[in-house]
């Protein structure tokens, strides 16, 4: 009898790597040029204990050191600078790899784990480092001069999480320094600590290894992995650490503690106390379009499921004849006073606000926009103006309008004007702190099979400057009746944009949340106009329609969908034309199956559309899921 094989077992999200101390032991290569420094520059005397004291710090907080006790009368700055170029010049002649940890980084690269450095040391250096690894090894870099406030503040480890579109909390941070290490912790990482220089004291939550050479996947993977009795999948004494400071906690009381105050402030419908366990959120980002004409029930279901998100795209935002490249424009159909109470819930829930902009200029104009250095120019300035005047935290991208209405034979000028556009928007909203990201169509599809070069929109230089890539993997039956994502051609998709991007870490999955009624056939007396076409039906309507009509619903696991068929009369009192109807919609199930897809293909995220469109049964679907991969225990021996 074949032994069934064990549940998968969740693995960190990303892994946050700090640079000097615990990626390369550059931290003697800074004490020496600290002494350099006081002694060309200086008139103070410099030891090595001032300088191991400042092991962590950011480097205009060590410039400012280094003037008081070195009697170093340069800027700050101009000290940063010859303390940087001093260090680089050493990493390039040698650069002194810290024991494990080029082992450690090509079995994440190899398990597709997304890493990024996090280091207070200005970009040059993290550049001569990064240039020593194999493309790819580094997701994101964060460095001191990208950052307002640098270590111990957990604003680095935010960001590079941010960045890499998960949460603090589902990422593991590998630090050196107490400095470091506060930073991590404060900004909600599992932490892994790897004394260099600096000695490092025990504290609750954090795990003391000796090298590098003691982590692996499994060990990062054991920081998760935790039974519901709250004992470790592994005991402390089996893993290869000096210390597991303070106390055992289960992955709930992990979840719990980092977000009581949320939840006892109402933040969700999950209540502390009594003995029903709060599912844990997923371990996967789920985002959500939020389309202005469902706003109430949006609205409704953002306050009793919003633990379950990270981030909600308010789609009633666009560029119109009115806009040009000045102006975001709100749809006037939108309700104004509606819109700004979901945004304001949202954000009282911690969530981010990452508006759609939809492109609703006439045919050419676009393009025409895009092509045009100084259009494009002014384009920018706007949705730049339109995000931080609003507080968003960043935009989503959906132009399609140029790809669809301006025809195949524009897109291979339109194509890198497309691309070069959305590296300049990327470049200045990083710069405020912002996210960008995009809405395309699969790669599969109208012009991708064939011809793959010719698709209007490029994945893998895309990719280079947003931080996440939303596939929308829906509507493959747009005109005639059949699925609306079936599930073998979703996964051709991911399959397709991993393949073209090189970034899997940076993609989403859309997950549509609805279907389509096809009329298949008229019979009888029908008006002119009765429509042969479809109508869109929600998973918050699909009960009530069957119900009325006496259907149900089959679904297929192997399509990931449920059809059903039906017939309809009118007039309703004496019907004489009646419409044979057809049913295919993503369930609860199905969308279930589209997460769990993006999950088992280590994609960034996922993104619903869309929220309102949902009914109960799809959070009873997340939360389950969300259990499942909390509860996954690897076998023990």
């Amino acid at each position: 009898m074949n032994q069934q094989a064990p549940p998968q077992t969740p693995l960190p999200a990303a892994v946050l790597w700090d640079l000097d101390g615990t990626l390369v032991d550059t931290e003697p290569s800074w004490i020496a040029a600290e002494h350099r420094l006081v002694r060309q520059h200086g008139h103070g005397r410099w030891t090595d204990e001032l300088g191991h004291g400042m092991i962590g710090f950011d480097l205009r907080d060590s410039a400012r050191y280094i003037q008081r006790h070195g009697g170093v009368r340069m800027a700050v700055d101009d000290i940063v600078r010859w303390l940087v170029d001093a260090v680089v010049a050493d990493v390039r002649r040698q650069t002194p790899w810290r024991p494990g940890a080029l082992t450690l980084l090509a079995e994440l690269r190899q398990a597709q784990v997304p890493c990024a450095l996090v280091t207070m040391s200005w970009r040059p250096l993290a550049a001569a480092v990064v240039d020593k690894l194999p493309p790819g090894t580094f997701a994101a870099v964060v460095t001191g001069d990208s950052v307002d406030r640098g270590k111990p503040h957990p604003d680095p480890y935010q960001v590079a999480a941010r960045t890499l579109w998960v949460e603090p909390w589902q990422c593991v941070a590998i630090e050196d320094s107490p400095t470091g290490i506060a930073s991590a912790m404060a900004a909600g990482c599992r932490t892994v600590a790897v004394p260099n220089l600096a000695p490092v004291a025990p504290r609750p939550g954090l795990t003391i290894v000796r090298s590098l050479t003691d982590v692996n996947l499994a060990f990062l993977d054991g920081l998760f992995t935790r039974s519901r009795s709250g004992s470790r999948a592994t005991s402390t004494a089996e893993l290869p650490v000096v210390t597991v400071a303070g106390h055992s906690f289960s992955r709930r009381q992990l979840l719990i503690g980092g977000a009581a105050a949320a939840v006892v402030a109402g933040a969700g419908v999950w209540l502390l106390g009594g003995d029903e366990e709060p599912p844990p959120p997923p371990d996967i980002p789920i985002a959500a379009w939020v389309p202005f004409w469902q706003l109430d029930s949006a609205t409704s279901s953002l306050r009793a499921n919003s633990r379950m998100l990270t981030t909600v795209s308010p789609f009633w935002y666009e560029v119109n004849e009115a806009g040009g490249t000045g102006l975001i424009a709100m749809n006037g159909q939108a309700n104004a006073d509606k819109a700004k109470t979901f945004v304001d819930l949202a954000r009282s829930r911690k969530l981010r606000v990452v508006p759609s902009i939809v492109d609703q200029l006439p045919a050419g104009a676009m393009a025409a926009v895009l092509a045009d250095g100084t259009k494009r120019s002014a384009h920018v300035d706007a949705i730049v103006e339109f995000v931080t005047g609003n507080g968003f935290d960043g935009v989503d991208i959906d132009y399609e309008k140029f790809a669809f209405s301006d025809g195949r034979s524009t897109w291979a000028t339109t194509k890198p004007l497309f691309s070069r556009f959305i590296a300049e928007l990327g470049d200045r909203l990083h710069r405020a702190g912002r996210v960008v990201t995009v809405a395309i169509p699969t790669i599969e599809g109208d012009g991708g099979d064939s011809d793959p070069g010719y698709w209007v929109y490029d994945y893998r230089e895309l990719a280079k400057h947003v931080d996440q890539i939303r596939i929308m993997a829906y509507d493959k039956s747009f005109d005639t009746p059949g699925p609306v994502a079936p599930l073998p051609w979703v996964r051709d998709a991911v399959r397709a944009a991993k393949r073209a991007s090189g970034q899997p870490a940076k993609l989403a999955l859309g997950v549509p949340l609805y279907g389509y009624s096809w009329v298949t056939n008229l019979t009888g007396s029908c008006p002119s106009g009765t429509s042969t076409g479809r109508i869109s039906i929600t998973q918050r309507g699909l009960a009530d329609l069957a119900k009325r009509r006496d259907a149900t619903p089959v679904h297929d696991e192997d399509v990931g969908e449920s059809t059903f068929s039906y017939t309809a009369g009118f007039p309703a009192d004496n019907p004489t034309c009646h419409q044979q109807r057809e049913v295919h919609i993503v369930t609860a199930a199905g969308a279930r199956a589209r997460i769990d897809l993006a999950r088992k293909e280590r994609l960034g995220g996922v993104s619903l559309w869309a929220l309102g469109f949902d009914g109960g049964e799809l959070w009873d679907e997340v939360h389950d899921l969300a259990r499942q991969a909390a509860s996954s225990v690897p076998p023990t021996t």
